[in-house]
């Protein structure tokens, strides 16, 4: 290690034919620069969701926060639960809590080379944004369509009872022919 630096070393034996090491390779990768994921580093869900690397005994990796490389997610707080679960071998998806408090969809796969974990958080208010703003239109409009209902449904009973009303008025009118004496008028 250098000072302050967080770093993975990397070492690889050169055997000769007889098994016998002759050389190391011997090589470092800086924790601190984002070019350890490569390309994945500069993956995002939405507009503030990321991935990040933990190893098996809780020590961040990589994260998109710098303060948080070669912290160790700590029992209890927020965020680290899941953290938790994963670094106890968890894998799948689950909901939770970011270190900021912010709910979100965590998703966890166990990197074979590694002891390492790879994990996501996308912020739950991004993810399901599209389906809130779906439920909201759809409500508005089962509103909409529950208040047209009763009009609607008043006019077309009141068309199909129309030829009902006709005759109740034709009855009433011969019922006060007859109680009067006067001839009954004929239907027309």
């Amino acid at each position: 290690r250098l000072p302050r630096l967080g770093q993975v070393a990397i070492r690889a034996p050169v055997k000769d034919r007889g098994g016998q090491v002759r050389y190391v390779n011997m090589g470092s990768i800086n924790l601190k620069e984002r070019s350890l994921l490569g390309e994945l580093a500069q993956v995002r869900f939405g507009n503030s969701g990321y991935l990040f690397v933990v190893t098996r005994d809780g020590v961040v990796v990589d994260h998109p926060l710098d303060e948080r490389i070669l912290s160790r997610a700590s029992a209890g707080a927020p965020g680290d639960l899941e953290i938790e679960r994963a670094t106890a071998g968890f894998e799948g998806v689950t909901e939770g809590t970011s270190p900021d408090g912010t709910p979100g969809l965590y998703a966890f796969q166990p990197l074979r080379q590694t002891s390492w974990v790879l994990g996501s958080m996308y912020p739950r208010s991004e993810a399901f944004a599209r389906i809130e703003s779906i439920e909201h239109v759809a409500w508005g409009g089962a509103l909409a369509l529950a208040l047209a209902a009763g009009p609607i449904a008043s006019v077309v009973v009141r068309r199909q009872l129309a030829p009902l009303t006709v005759l109740h008025g034709r009855m009433l009118d011969a019922r006060t022919d007859t109680a009067t004496g006067e001839p009954a008028m004929a239907p027309s």
